[in-house]
């Protein structure tokens, strides 16, 4: 028989489409889908980062926005009576591009400043009420919404930062495309990430910021400790080993007469803690 006429067996892009065309929701599909993942990453047909992302993005819709965003207590935050000084001074601190307007004392929203529409003021002789005539319209967006929705309307309404509330109204928190598209391509480390280059970083103030990843022998080398590393390697496989869960932004647990605060995190991994001696 001509070879030509054998059925040819389907390429493994053609099975993840038909996977993924053959309605994608149902948890067989999701399962099937992730198994097909698996063994093209060992045949060595996709590489370990390509099949994280494509994994990640088949989880996507059951992440909600609770789950990755900014706690309000961690949020950098600008008050409307503060003056032009003020404002500049904490921008020129904290780095960051976008920044919410609240009124505290009232539990307003008044929107979102970009460090960049105070430029023009710069030169000039402003006075704060100058400043908060370029105040943008914040997106409020509620814990619950499914981080696909989020990415959707972040690229839909070319916005780059949403404020999160609570489901009585209450500012909860802040989410970013940044924080969205981490939770698929993995940790993003910009200029003023600062243990983006160093994995343990001395604050000054008796404190380290450490990356989760950090090996536990270079921790216990570093801040004169004697963690075990018998059934972990890294400092946050030590965290998850002492919390037997997946902690979220904010918590705090202690040991060996030190305070430990997750500061970075995301549903699957933590990223970067503070240690602070008790």
């Amino acid at each position: 028989m001509n070879d030509d006429c054998e059925p040819k067996s389907p390429s493994w892009v053609q099975r993840l489409s038909s996977l993924w065309s053959d309605n994608p929701s149902t948890e067989g599909h999701l399962q099937e889908f992730s198994e097909v993942l698996m063994r093209l990453r060992e045949n060595q047909l996709l590489n370990d980062d390509t099949a994280a992302m494509m994994e990640s993005l088949l989880h996507i819709s059951e992440t909600q926005v609770r789950d990755i965003m900014v706690p309000r207590g961690q949020m950098v935050v600008i008050e409307k009576d503060w003056s032009i000084e003020k404002i500049v001074a904490v921008i020129l601190e904290s780095g960051h591009s976008r920044y919410p307007v609240v009124d505290e004392a009232h539990e307003r929203l008044h929107g979102i400043l970009l460090s960049k529409d105070l430029l023009p003021l710069l030169s000039e002789k402003a006075q704060a009420q100058d400043c908060l005539n370029r105040i943008r319209p914040a997106t409020i967006v509620p814990e619950s919404k499914p981080l696909d929705a989020m990415l959707r309307e972040f690229r839909i309404n070319r916005n780059h930062m949403a404020l999160v509330i609570d489901e009585y109204g209450n500012l909860s928190g802040l989410v970013t495309i940044e924080d969205v598209i981490e939770e698929i391509v993995g940790e993003i480390d910009d200029e003023h990430d600062k243990v983006a280059d160093i994995n343990i970083l001395d604050n000054g103030d008796g404190s380290y910021q450490v990356k989760a990843l950090t090996d536990i022998e270079e921790v216990n080398e570093a801040l004169g400790l004697n963690l075990s590393n018998e059934d972990v390697d890294t400092i946050g496989g030590y965290i998850l080993m002492q919390m037997e869960r997946m902690p979220v932004v904010g918590e705090t647990l202690t040991f060996d007469g030190w305070h430990i605060t997750i500061t970075k995190a995301n549903q699957r991994r933590i990223i970067s803690i503070l240690m602070r001696p008790e």
